[in-house]
């Protein structure tokens, strides 16, 4: 017997045919096959068997009770929730930041330099070599040319000494601010290839005990820093940085000795 109202090969007795496979007239399903039958499944369901041929006859529920079962089904299904809609996600809310592997790594803070100085010379004389920028930027190791571009700004042309910058760097020392023999801020803005950086320069005079001399505080605070040697370490910026001061404070000491020596020519 087989799904869906045909009738299976007789496995003994006459061959299988049409005429052998209906039901004879005077026998008719009972009660309980009938029910079987139309209980909303379309599988072949046993009503008789045809006299003489040994050969069990099914009777097959038509197509209108399958269809009708499927009607029921669905109607017993339960609704679908509607689908939600979706609004664009917005990038940042209740999330950090999405970073990827290309994205440069914050810049690193440097601490203040800073020292103290005594100079053989009057606040006076100091506070008007430190605001005459021309003579400045003579100081400065390993400069190469410098020219004034405005009254507060000279621009440079610089050769470090540093095995970590091979080229040229481009200063701008830029006079922020003064007070007379009390205090100057300079600003460095230097530029090169793949370089750059910015330092502000305070320096705070007042007399020495001795009378004679001065003591000048200074601090150097590193505002930008940007390029390949932001990559460098903090021990080899702070060595290269001691270097260049060490070597501007002498050679400040230097002119302004020489400036107070009548006998220089």
């Amino acid at each position: 017997m087989t799904a869906c109202g045909r009738a299976s090969r007789p496995r003994t007795g006459a061959p299988w045919s049409r005429s052998t496979a209906r039901i004879p007239s005077g026998s008719r399903p009972s009660p309980a096959t009938r029910t079987a039958e139309t209980g909303g499944s379309c599988s072949s369901t046993a009503v008789g068997r045809s006299a003489g041929s040994g050969i069990r006859a099914t009777r097959r529920s038509g197509s209108s009770s399958c269809w009708r079962s499927l009607g029921a089904s669905m109607l017993r299904r339960p609704p679908r929730s509607p689908r939600r809609s979706r609004t664009p996600r917005i990038e940042g809310r209740g999330r950090p930041p999405r970073r990827f592997a290309y994205d440069p790594p914050p810049m690193t803070t440097h601490a203040p330099f800073n020292g103290i100085e005594i100079l053989k010379a009057s606040p006076h004389k100091v506070h008007e070599f430190l605001v005459n920028l021309e003579e400045l930027v003579k100081i400065v190791p390993g400069l190469v040319k410098s020219e004034r571009s405005s009254d507060d700004t000279v621009k440079t042309t610089v050769r470090p000494g540093f095995s970590f910058i091979r080229t040229n760097l481009k200063q701008d020392f830029t006079l922020v601010e003064h007070v007379p023999h009390e205090r100057v801020v300079i600003d460095v803005h230097a530029k090169g290839i793949g370089t750059a950086f910015s330092v502000k320069s305070t320096m705070d005079l007042s007399p020495h005990e001795d009378g004679e001399s001065t003591k000048l505080e200074w601090e150097a605070e590193i505002m930008k820093m940007t390029g390949l040697v932001a990559a460098l370490g903090t021990t080899i910026i702070r060595s290269a940085a001691d270097q260049v001061i060490k070597q501007g404070f002498e050679a400040m000491r230097a002119a302004i000795e020489e400036q107070d020596d009548p006998t220089s020519a």
